[in-house]
């Protein structure tokens, strides 16, 4: 009930999602497709308020692209959802399934580990945002008790229309 999440600027935003599409692993145990699925999976948690570990956890047969609805089975108090996605982020889903060769799958995750048969790890996910807000300079100065700071969990907290729309025309290197 105390929680206060960090409210990113468009500043830090956008420092954020460059830095996101601009990924390259130094550490030779991280997973070599989170230079593709990080900066989607971002964006998701962005634009449609996801948590990270139920993005991790969503499954090609609950992505609807043709539809753009993305269904969340067991999520936080074990609900079930449809969350729409807005035409610029199932455009991005659909150019990430092209390249990954999932697009016309209808099994397995949506964000496979090359490591393992599972999923990636949101572990991995949250590292390497960490990474991002420290090379950034991203902080919280003279924090309040219940205030976090800035985390990936704040990203569902700060979607705007306008800055989503820079975002995707920077995705597709339009800026």
């Amino acid at each position: 009930d105390d929680y206060v999440p960090h409210i990113f600027s468009d500043n830090e935003l956008e420092l954020i999602f460059k830095a996101a599409d601009n990924v390259i692993l130094s550490d030779k145990k991280a997973d070599p497709y989170l230079v593709i699925e990080f900066p989607v999976i971002l964006r998701l948690l962005y634009s449609c308020g996801l948590r990270i570990g139920e993005t991790v956890r969503i499954n090609l047969a609950d992505t609807d692209l043709e539809n753009g609805i993305l269904r969340l089975i067991n999520t936080k108090g074990d609900k079930q959802r449809l969350v729409p996605m807005s035409l610029e982020m199932t455009r991005i889903l659909t150019e990430y399934c092209l390249a990954m060769g999932i697009f016309e799958k209808t099994e397995g995750w949506l964000f496979p580990s090359s490591k393992t048969d599972s999923h990636i790890s949101g572990r991995s996910v949250k590292n390497r945002f960490d990474k991002i807000l420290k090379d950034n300079n991203i902080r919280l100065a003279n924090r309040k008790k219940h205030e976090r700071g800035p985390c990936l969990h704040c990203l569902r907290h700060d979607c705007s229309l306008p800055q989503l729309q820079i975002i995707y025309r920077q995705f597709n290197g339009q800026t």
